[in-house]
C-alpha cells in the first residue's frame, strides 16, 4: 500500500497516529482514542501494540492440523503463563523450521479494549503486532531501539523483546545468554536518548553499531511495511469472543486425544508426569521462597514483577549493582550440574548477601564456598548441621574490600 496509517499504542487513554505516503511521514501527532475517528476516516491502519504486554517465544510441537493446535499449544505453554489459559489469546502462523512453531499470547481483555476502541472509532484494522516487530530484522543481527521510556530488541524474524532502560545491560546479557548471540547488535535512539551512556554495552559478548544520526519509532516502521511477521493479534479475534466460556476440561480432554492418538509417545508422557512433579515442587519452593524474602506479604501475586522491581531498587541502592553482581557470581554456581545445592533462604543487606542452603554433603558445602572465593567473593560459614542425610548452613557472602 503507497498510503498507509500507522498506529502505536502508548497506554490505555492514548496512542500515536502517523500517515505514511510513499514511504515517507506526511503527518504524526499523539492522540487520544476518543480523537481517533477524526484522524483516520474508516481507513484501514496497522496498529504497533507494547511488547511488553505480550508474550512472543516459540514451542516445539508436532505439525498437526490447525484445529488440533488450538487444543495443543495454550498447554504445551502453560508453564511460561502466569494468566490461567482461559484468559488468555493464542495467534500463531506457519512453523519457522521442522516442529518449531511461533506464537503470540496477550491478555483477552487487554485485546478486547484495543478492538473495541477501533470498532467504536471506525477504524478497522489490517495487521495487529507487538511493535518490536516495526524494527528491522536481518539474518545473525540483533537490532536495539533506545526509546524514551524503554528499549525494544528484535532478536530475529519472531522474537523480541521490551527492555526497561534502568536495567538494560542486565537484561541484555541474559538476552545474549538466552539466545544465540548475534554477529553484532544495531542501535537506533530518539533525539531523547542522544546523550544515552554508552559505555554500558562496552563489555557485551556481541559487538555494538550505532546509528550514525538519530531516528523515530515510525522512520524505522516505514522500512518494514512489507517485510512484517505474520502473527497477528486481531486474527481469529470473533474465536476468541466466542470461546471464552470453554471450560479448562474440554481442552485437556482434546491434548489427551492427541496423546492417545500417538503423537506422543509412551516414554514421553512419562516425563512429562516427572517434569510435572517437578514443577509442582519448584512452584511450591518459589512460594516459600517468596514469603521468606517478603515476609509482609498477604498474597502470592506477580512473583517475576516483584522480584524485578525489588532488583532494581538494590541495584539502585547498593553502589554500583553489588548485589546484583554477587548474586549473578551465586547463580552462576548454583547452574552447575555438579552443584547439588538448593537456597531455602536469601537476603541482602548493606553490603552482605545471606543464603540458607542445604546440601547432602559437607564437601558440596565447602566446594560451593570455594568456587565463590574464587570468583573474588568471601564466604563465612555459620550454623552448619546435618539432619536426616542433608547439610543445612547459613553462608554469608560479601564482595572483596
Amino acid at each position: 500500500m503507497s498510503n498507509n496509517i500507522i498506529l502505536r499504542i502508548i497506554d490505555e487513554n492514548s496512542l500515536v497516529y502517523a500517515r505514511m505516503q510513499d514511504q515517507q511521514i506526511s503527518a504524526m501527532q499523539i492522540i487520544s482514542w476518543q480523537d481517533l475517528s477524526a484522524v483516520v476516516k474508516e481507513n484501514v491502519a496497522i496498529i504497533f501494540a507494547p511488547t511488553a504486554d505480550i508474550l512472543l517465544t516459540q514451542v516445539n510441537i508436532p505439525m498437526v492440523s490447525r484445529s488440533k493446535l488450538r487444543q495443543a499449544v495454550p498447554f504445551a505453554l502453560e508453564e511460561q503463563l502466569i494468566d490461567p489459559i482461559d484468559e488468555l489469546h493464542f495467534v500463531f502462523q506457519q512453523f519457522s523450521t521442522e516442529n518449531n512453531l511461533p506464537v503470540a499470547v496477550v491478555n483477552k481483555n487487554l485485546l478486547d479494549t484495543w478492538l473495541q476502541h477501533c470498532q467504536e472509532q471506525h477504524c478497522r484494522i489490517h495487521t495487529l503486532l507487538p511493535d518490536a516487530f516495526a524494527l528491522p530484522f536481518e539474518e545473525n543481527h540483533w537490532h536495539l531501539f533506545i526509546d524514551d521510556q524503554h528499549a525494544l530488541l528484535r532478536i530475529d524474524q519472531f522474537s523480541a523483546e521490551s527492555l526497561p532502560l534502568t536495567d538494560l545491560k542486565m537484561r541484555l546479557e541474559l538476552a545474549l545468554h538466552d539466545n544465540k548471540p548475534p554477529e553484532k547488535i544495531v542501535i537506533d535512539y530518539v533525539d531523547a536518548q542522544q546523550s544515552f551512556d554508552r559505555t554500558i554495552f562496552q563489555s557485551l559478548s556481541a559487538p555494538v553499531q550505532w546509528a550514525e544520526h538519530a531516528s523515530n519509532f515510525f522512520m524505522l516502521a516505514t522500512q518494514q511495511l512489507t517485510q512484517l511477521p505474520n502473527l497477528n493479534l486481531a486474527q481469529d479475534s470473533n474465536y476468541t469472543s466466542a470461546n471464552k466460556n470453554i471450560s479448562a476440561t474440554w481442552r485437556r480432554i482434546g491434548l489427551l486425544a492427541l496423546v492417545f492418538c500417538g503423537i506422543w509417545l509412551a516414554s514421553q508422557v512419562t516425563q512429562l508426569s516427572v517434569l510435572s512433579w517437578r514443577n509442582n515442587h519448584l512452584q511450591t519452593q518459589i512460594k516459600q521462597l517468596y514469603f521468606s524474602v517478603f515476609p509482609t506479604a498477604s498474597q502470592f501475586i506477580d512473583p517475576k514483577l516483584r522480584i524485578e522491581r525489588e532488583l532494581s531498587s538494590a541495584s539502585n541502592n547498593a553502589g554500583g549493582g553489588t548485589f546484583l553482581n554477587m548474586l549473578i557470581l551465586v547463580g552462576e554456581q548454583l547452574l552447575k550440574p555438579n552443584m547439588a545445592m538448593t537456597i531455602q533462604h536469601l537476603n541482602y543487606n548493606n553490603g552482605s548477601l545471606t543464603i540458607e542452603v542445604q546440601t547432602p554433603t559437607f564437601q558440596n558445602l565447602n566446594q560451593f564456598s570455594e568456587a565463590l572465593e574464587n570468583r573474588g567473593l568471601t564466604v563465612q560459614q555459620s550454623n552448619a548441621r546435618s539432619d536426616n542425610d542433608q547439610v543445612t548452613a547459613r553462608l554469608t557472602v560479601r564482595g572483596r574490600q
